[in-house]
């Protein structure tokens, strides 16, 4: 499995400084980079929940923290920050992080599909035990469902006439691996069109299938939810619509920045870490408890125009 570098490591730490006792929940631990940190930094006295929803991802998790004896592991979905804390009898906790990005080992290792470079079934999925693959859906949507996808989700030039050949594609056979994917966009799309385009489409499908901003959206209620007062919440986003979600909590008078504008990778980490260049940092200090239904709301707002995932 390919080693993820844990992104803008050193500026979430110094914006969260996690006190030692305090409770930290590392909402999507991954591999474990950001919760040895944290762990570190709480001490013996205190506690990291970490949470991670990828069954393989899981069990390197498991490997990460087997000596920190103040990190509790769980596999599932940061949208149930809530339950899990409950189950554990706290209340709230200190500080809470997102980071909401595809790693590595996603697009290196999984053979779920995240990558056009590789030939591998057509699946996208971050758990590959809940809901269906990409596959499912390609083979079964209408054009004008297609195009709103790749639209509204990867701004997709020419959307209509890639959901077009898709159709096209699927009555002579059905989309199983990337490559059927790769080869309708380039039939298309020539040249740089092409290399410009094919990521785009890629990510919108893979927003699509796991339905992330939404997502995003669930977690950021459950996460400010349970957040004391004084307490400090990060988001690591990777594009635009994530930022767009997460910025809007500026509008709510319970929490304030940290942050001015959101906080980017330095030079030196990017030549390290180029997966790390379009990563942007926001914290935010929540100053009292929130009304549940106007946090929902101002957030939930933005994704309501967008594509659900419906075929079950």
């Amino acid at each position: 499995m390919s080693v993820h570098k844990s992104v803008q490591l050193e500026h979430v730490i110094d914006y969260l400084s996690p006190l030692e006792g305090e409770i930290v929940v590392d909402a999507t631990a991954g591999e474990g980079g950001h919760t040895k940190a944290l762990a570190e930094k709480v001490g013996g006295s205190g506690i990291v929940i970490a949470l991670e929803k990828d069954p393989v991802y899981f069990h390197k998790l498991e490997e990460t923290v087997r000596n920190y004896k103040n990190v509790r592991i769980f596999n599932c979905d940061y949208i149930e920050i809530s339950t899990v804390l409950t189950g554990l009898g706290i209340e709230k906790a200190g500080r809470i992080l997102f980071d909401f990005g595809l790693s590595i080992f996603h697009i290196e290792d999984s053979g779920r599909g995240f990558s056009f470079k590789r030939e591998e079934p057509l699946d996208m999925r971050f758990n590959p035990e809940a809901g269906k693959p990409l596959s499912y859906y390609i083979n079964r949507m209408s054009p004008k469902e297609i195009t709103e996808i790749l639209v509204k989700y990867g701004e997709v030039k020419y959307a209509s006439k890639v959901a077009q050949g898709i159709v096209a594609r699927r009555k002579k056979s059905k989309f199983k691996t990337t490559y059927d994917l790769n080869d309708v966009i380039a039939e298309i799309f020539k040249g740089p069109l092409y290399k410009n385009e094919l990521p785009k489409i890629y990510m919108a499908f893979r927003i699509f299938v796991n339905d992330e901003l939404r997502h995003v959206v669930k977690g950021a209620v459950g996460g400010i939810k349970i957040l004391k007062p004084g307490g400090k919440i990060a988001f690591i986003s990777y594009h635009s619509l994530e930022d767009r979600i997460i910025k809007r909590l500026k509008m709510l008078s319970c929490i304030t920045p940290l942050t001015g504008k959101p906080i980017e990778p330095d030079t030196q980490e990017v030549e390290i870490n180029p997966r790390a260049r379009s990563s942007k940092l926001r914290v935010y200090v929540k100053k009292e408890e929130c009304d549940e239904e106007e946090l929902h709301n101002c957030l939930s707002a933005f994704t309501s125009s967008f594509p659900r995932n419906l075929l079950k």
